[in-house]
């Protein structure tokens, strides 16, 4: 008989492999039968939030936590929180959502799928575990603070990568501020931008928020490769 940690692992895996499929169908088919674009599905699902009263912020942090680890891009969540709560709330919910679905993925990661993280997940985040072990805890701040790669995936990495659960959640509160501010003011003026009578100055202030992230794209692809040629520095236990 094999050993039970590993039967328990493979339980898990399986268990989880099927929530994906059955999430990713029933989300297809949904779409499908309902909507005609993804801006009819945005709106649908804003409104459905909205439906739920105060109940909206609970549901909201829910979804994007599953969202997050089913590899749907968060993106729209983040986006959606502006018209849903408002700038002020808006961040604040998106704070909270991140926060725990990033704990939750670093855990995936690291208990329950290392070893298909280190041989599907890590390949799609090339030199995060060199960096890591290059400059510790601040590639793993700068791999937050600029928005180049995608969510999902950097979690799971993380939980497999040579750095502690305290200080991947420091870096991820901490240094994903800007780019939420950026996408909740962005998702805020764009509805402002459509209803207002007057729509310059909405108009005026998501070209500001496009800017914003537009930049911090621009300094990953400058900054990232810099750092690759770094000489190495003290990494971060995997504590």
């Amino acid at each position: 008989m094999g050993n039970p940690a590993s039967r328990w692992r493979l339980f898990a895996r399986g268990l989880i492999g099927v929530a994906l499929v059955l999430a990713a169908a029933y989300g297809l088919i949904l779409y499908r039968t309902h909507f005609h674009s993804p801006g009819e599905a945005a709106k649908w699902a804003i409104e459905s939030f909205r439906a739920l009263g105060a109940w909206a912020p609970v549901a909201f942090v829910a979804c994007y936590c599953l969202a997050a680890q089913l590899f749907m891009p968060v993106s729209v969540f983040t986006l959606a929180a502006g018209p849903l709560f408002g700038i002020g709330w808006g961040i604040f919910w998106v704070f909270v959502s991140i926060n725990l679905s990033g704990a939750a993925g670093f855990g995936i990661g690291r208990f329950l799928l290392r070893d298909w993280v280190e041989e599907k997940i890590a390949p799609r985040v090339p030199g995060l575990y060199a960096g890591i072990g290059k400059l510790g805890w601040k590639f793993a701040a700068i791999i937050r603070f600029l928005p180049i790669f995608p969510f999902t995936p950097v979690n799971f990495a993380m939980g497999a990568a040579p750095i502690s659960f305290k200080t991947n959640q420091l870096t991820l509160g901490l240094c994903t501020i800007p780019v939420i501010s950026a996408y909740v003011w962005l998702g805020w003026s764009m509805e402002r931008a459509a209803l207002a009578p007057e729509k310059g100055k909405y108009v005026v202030a998501a070209a500001v928020a496009v800017c914003v992230l537009v930049a911090l794209i621009i300094a990953a692809k400058v900054v990232l490769p810099k750092l690759a040629t770094r000489p190495g520095g003290a990494g971060d236990a995997s504590r």
